[in-house]
């Protein structure tokens, strides 16, 4: 019976991961108020 050992995950990916979440999650906020800005101008009329 053969068993994998995987590598360890190191704490400079996991650093790069979290930072690309972070950027990720920075763009959808900023989309979504760019959204309803853009919907609060649209019904001043």
């Amino acid at each position: 019976m053969l068993v994998h050992f995987r590598e360890r995950i190191g704490t400079d990916l996991i650093n790069q991961i979290n930072l690309d979440m972070v950027k990720t999650q920075d763009k959808k906020k900023k989309s979504e108020e760019e959204k309803k800005r853009k919907f609060r101008r649209n019904q001043r009329g």
